[in-house]
């Protein structure tokens, strides 16, 4: 996600609030926060990491359909529309949260209307995303869709001019994400790298030209 983190556009005293209404929880890499089907029964703000969003289809197969990194509230939907959790959230590595349970989610909304705001902000940008990412799936091109999921990689770890990235996800994950076969997950990334935007190895993707990725991406 893009926008700034969720407590840097509060009010002092509303941070301070938000901190004092949840508890830190580490989450080791690869270890689930949540899971798809459970009851909810908090929220979590980011402090530090990464998480991966992933979906499991009725026959089992798992796909990963996003990302959330530091500054991001999630499982606050489960709340605002009452139902068991839809997706699985896992850590891509060391990943830290402040866990707020639901009545002291209630309590901020109520006493802290900045909070409520920002809130409804980032829901309502995450709506734009996933429209905007239906639209991709059903008319760009396989590179300007891997190009667009490696753009959101690069925002999520606070990009540079040249930028190392573990490879949070595998190829096919890629792939997936992208709404590609895991062979058309391997050749666009094998334009990107004929093109010199990126480099690849066994376990990390290096981004050689960022600007050139997100020419590609919004192409």
């Amino acid at each position: 996600m893009t926008e700034r983190a969720l407590l840097d556009r509060v009010s002092v005293e509303t941070r301070a609030a938000i901190r004092a209404a949840g508890r830190q929880v580490i989450i080791p890499d690869g270890n689930f926060l949540l899971r798809d089907g459970e009851s909810a029964t908090a929220a979590f703000y980011v402090l530090d990491g990464l998480l991966k969003i992933v979906k499991t289809s009725p026959g089992g197969r798992v796909s990963v359909v996003g990302l959330r990194g530091t500054g991001c509230l999630v499982g606050e939907l489960a709340h605002l529309a009452p139902a068991p959790r839809s997706s699985s959230l896992q850590a891509v590595y060391r990943t830290v949260v402040l866990r707020i349970d639901y009545p002291a989610l209630d309590r901020l909304l109520v006493n802290h209307a900045d909070f409520a705001h920002v809130m409804l902000e980032d829901l309502a940008v995450r709506l734009r995303e996933a429209t905007y990412h239906l639209h991709e799936v059903m008319t760009a091109s396989a590179i300007t869709r891997m190009a667009a999921r490696l753009e959101q990689l690069a925002d999520e770890v606070q990009p540079e001019a040249e930028l190392s990235l573990a490879l949070p996800v595998s190829q096919q994950e890629l792939g997936e994400w992208a709404g590609l076969s895991r062979a058309g997950a391997v050749k666009a990334l094998r334009i990107l790298r004929e093109r010199g935007v990126i480099e690849t190895s066994r376990l990390a993707i290096v981004i050689k030209d960022l600007t050139a990725l997100r020419t590609i991406a919004s192409s």
